[in-house]
């Protein structure tokens, strides 16, 4: 006996998508892809500015336990690695009971810059400072520098 073939009906529920449909559909993903991705760097931002903050009073907190052991702050020659390990270069920091911080990285901004010191010695002052995340002098919003500026009293 011969059979006929069964034939497919299509009621236009199996139909694909068309073109349009995917342009759309790939550009709202792009969309929320863009916002998700703004999310992300704001969030990134703000947690590296909170680093520096949290870096910078760590730094500090050493400079001024380097003071009161020395008698003055490193100075520029020295740099902030006089934290680490007693300078060789003059002054000489007799007195130097360090590390007065933790870890060299420490140093270090979280865009791979070393963090800027300077000091003078009348009045006893220091300034340390950050170029931000745009690694540029200035800078706005995200990318602005991020400065501790402290003067001693004596």
């Amino acid at each position: 006996m011969l059979t006929k073939p069964c034939q497919h009906i299509d009621s236009g529920k199996n139909r694909g998508m068309t073109r349009l449909e995917v342009v759309i559909m790939v550009v709202i993903l792009c969309i929320l892809g863009l916002i998700v991705a703004e999310q992300i760097g704001q969030r990134m931002n703000a947690a590296g500015k909170d680093r520096v903050n949290n870096d910078l009073e760590r730094i500090a907190a050493g400079l001024h336990q380097y003071k009161l052991d020395n008698k003055r702050y490193p100075t520029v020659g020295q740099g902030l690695n006089a934290l680490l390990v007693a300078p060789k270069a003059g002054p000489k920091a007799p007195q130097w009971d360090g590390p007065y911080i933790s870890r060299s990285n420490l140093l270090e901004d979280p865009w791979g810059l070393p963090y800027q010191y300077s000091s003078t010695v009348a009045p006893p002052s220091f300034t340390l400072k950050s170029l931000g995340s745009d690694r540029k002098e200035g800078g706005e919003e995200h990318g602005a520098d991020i400065v501790l500026r402290y003067k001693s009293a004596g």
